[in-house]
C-alpha cells in the first residue's frame, strides 16, 4: 500500500476521512431516498455500534455493514416519488466531464441509478479537495435537476459516502461494485445493458 497522508478527518452522520494520493469510492443520493424514519434507525444503530468499537478493524466492518444496508433500501426501494431520469443522468455526465476538465479529477468509472450515484474519483492532480467538488457537483447538477423537474428544494441528501481505497485491488473492486449495482438492483441483466455506466 502506497502512504498516505490525512488532509481531514470529521463526522456528521458518517465518518469522513480524506487522504493525498487515494482514489474515493463516492456515493451520493436523493434526498428523501430512504424515509425519514428509517433512516433515523439506521443512524442510531450504526452510531451504536461505532462507539462499541475497539479497532479500526471493526470500524470498517461496522462501515461496510452500514453502507450495504443503506444501498439495499436504496436498490429495492419505489423510485415513483423522485427519480434521476435520462435528463438528468445526462446533465450528471456532462458535468464530471467538466470536472475532470476545469478541476482535474477524474471519473473512471462510475454508474447513475434511479435514485443514487456511484463514482471512483481519482484526484492526484486536482485543483480542489474532495469536499469542495463535491460540492460543486452537487451543488449545480442538483440545481440543473431542478429546473428540469420545475421543482425547488434540495435534491441531493446533503452527506454523501466516501471511502478511500487502501490498494489497486481495493479499487478494481470498486468498479466492479460500481458495474454490477444495475445488474443487482433488477434493472438490466448485463451491465453494458445500462446505459449511465462507465
Amino acid at each position: 500500500m502506497k502512504n498516505y497522508h490525512t488532509t481531514a478527518f470529521y463526522r456528521r452522520g458518517l465518518p469522513h476521512w480524506h487522504v493525498t494520493d487515494h482514489s474515493y469510492f463516492v456515493t451520493y443520493r436523493l434526498k428523501n431516498s430512504i424515509p425519514k424514519d428509517v433512516y433515523k434507525e439506521l443512524k442510531t444503530e450504526y452510531e451504536t455500534a461505532l462507539g462499541n468499537a475497539e479497532s479500526s478493524l471493526q470500524l470498517t466492518e461496522i462501515e461496510r455493514k452500514h453502507f450495504l444496508k443503506v444501498e439495499k433500501i436504496l436498490d429495492g426501494c419505489d423510485y415513483s416519488l423522485l427519480e434521476i431520469n435520462d435528463e438528468i443522468s445526462d446533465m450528471i455526465v456532462k458535468s464530471m466531464a467538466w470536472i475532470e476538465e476545469n478541476y482535474c479529477w477524474k471519473f473512471p468509472s462510475y454508474v447513475i441509478m434511479p435514485n443514487h450515484v456511484h463514482c471512483l474519483m481519482v484526484g492526484a492532480e486536482a485543483k480542489v479537495n474532495l469536499v469542495q467538488v463535491l460540492k460543486m457537483l452537487k451543488g449545480w447538477t442538483g440545481r440543473k435537476a431542478n429546473m428540469i423537474l420545475d421543482r425547488t428544494g434540495s435534491f441531493w441528501a446533503p452527506e454523501s459516502f466516501e471511502r478511500w481505497c487502501r490498494s489497486p485491488q481495493e479499487e478494481d473492486k470498486v468498479r466492479r461494485y460500481i458495474r454490477n449495482n444495475p445488474v443487482k438492483a433488477g434493472l438490466v441483466k448485463n451491465w453494458s445493458d445500462c446505459k449511465w455506466v462507465k
